[in-house]
């Protein structure tokens, strides 16, 4: 008999984490006895014109419900808590969830009110994809000491103490909570970091396939913590100590990218910048030679688990990263699959990365790193048995 369980999200279902990791998590899921609803609960504005493309794909393995927000003269946090966890009460009743999945901070807090009312009768994941609050500050969204986050953190505590599990991306993550909340809930912490589809088999080719030239690429968002900036900042340096070398972008938000890049016009005809959805990303991705991931060093990376990094690695391609990026540095000193930027020392850290781009087994050592340490049917399969532990409890 088939365990229902509730996936709760606050993201439109174009999300590309979302997508590249929610919804495959669901499917692996409803292939081994769990029936799987996914509820988003979004304010009315907000349009995603995807959405029925999305659910016509996966309508015959997860059971979608949308929760629309649209009471006009009540705060919008107020709007969300209050008529979407009355709506999410409803989908319980009636489908009878036995485990609610609550990805991300607010999605949680609503699992959290849920989970108090109905006790261990409900099992509640709490699926911690960053420091959710912090990332509001640094947008400027709340101030750093005001009333809001002064709440957010208590009731963000509240929400680890009473969720039956905790899931983050990094180790530096579970670190973090540990010192923030206390070694008591060390145990009902799980590390899963974002990993990516990995195939069987790598098909090794000379980087003589690119006519010579050494192909850096980006890939993601152009979210503040990416620092766009710093990327443009290290490919100047990269075109001065490396001959024949290309930067490409690969995004589905140019415009930020472009105005970016007007800021450093002696690389302007080095840089190609292309819209692509996330499924056609692996092919810009197989025609590199180096994956580029550099942010700031705070709080917001230390904990984090770059979905990109493990793509780079999955196409066989060594990553030039900055320090303090999640679990990244372990990996790279692990395995010698990349280089750390340190303390911004590019011209370095470009020196290393040109030798390592020469060594003839670079392309297949990253690939099998990608197979052992991000591949996503292990981080299913880690979800898998959380959800059978607390099935059983």
């Amino acid at each position: 008999m088939s365990v229902s369980i509730l996936f709760l999200s606050d993201s439109n279902l174009s999300n590309p984490i979302l997508y590249s990791q929610g919804f495959p998590l669901l499917m692996f899921l409803n292939e081994h006895k769990y029936k799987t609803f996914f509820a988003q609960i979004m304010h009315e504005n907000v349009i995603d014109d995807n959405e029925s493309k999305i659910i016509d794909k996966y309508k015959n393995q997860i059971n979608f419900r949308k929760i629309i927000l649209h009471h006009k003269f009540v705060p919008n946090i107020i709007d969300y808590f209050i008529f979407g966890t009355k709506n999410i009460l409803k989908i319980i009743k009636k489908e009878n969830i036995k485990i609610i999945h609550a990805r991300s901070l607010f999605p949680g807090l609503i699992g959290l009110l849920v989970k108090l009312k109905y006790g261990s009768n409900i099992k509640l994941i709490y699926d911690n994809r960053g420091v959710y609050i912090d990332e509001g500050i640094m947008q400027g969204r709340w101030k750093k000491n005001g009333a809001k986050v002064r709440f957010l953190r208590f009731a963000e505590k509240l929400l680890i103490k009473k969720s039956d599990q905790v899931v983050v991306v990094s180790n530096q993550f579970k670190k973090l909570l540990v010192e923030k909340f206390g070694s008591v809930f060390v145990n009902k912490i799980t590390v899963i970091a974002n990993k990516t589809k990995v195939p069987t088999h790598f098909k090794v080719e000379k980087r003589s396939r690119f006519n010579n030239s050494n192909i850096f690429v980006y890939s993601g968002s152009a979210a503040k913590w990416q620092s766009i900036d710093k990327i443009f900042k290290l490919f100047c340096s990269i075109v001065k100590h490396i001959d024949n070398s290309t930067l490409k972008i690969v995004t589905y938000e140019k415009e930020p990218f472009i105005n970016a890049m007007s800021k450093f016009p002696e690389i302007e005809r080095n840089v190609s910048i292309v819209s692509s959805k996330f499924d056609n990303v692996i092919n810009y991705l197989n025609k590199a030679s180096c994956g580029i991931l550099i942010r700031e060093n705070n709080i917001i990376n230390n904990v984090a688990s770059p979905l990109k990094f493990g793509e780079y690695l999955a196409a066989g391609l060594p990553v030039l990263v900055s320090e303090g990026i999640g679990d990244t540095r372990e990996i790279i000193e692990k395995y010698n699959v990349g280089v750390i930027v340190e303390q911004n020392d590019y011209e370095t850290a470009i020196k290393k990365i040109n030798n390592l781009l020469h060594k003839t087994d670079i392309n297949q050592r990253c690939f099998e790193v990608a197979k052992k340490e991000f591949n996503q049917l292990d981080a299913f399969k880690a979800y898998k048995i959380i959800y059978d532990k607390l099935n059983y409890e």
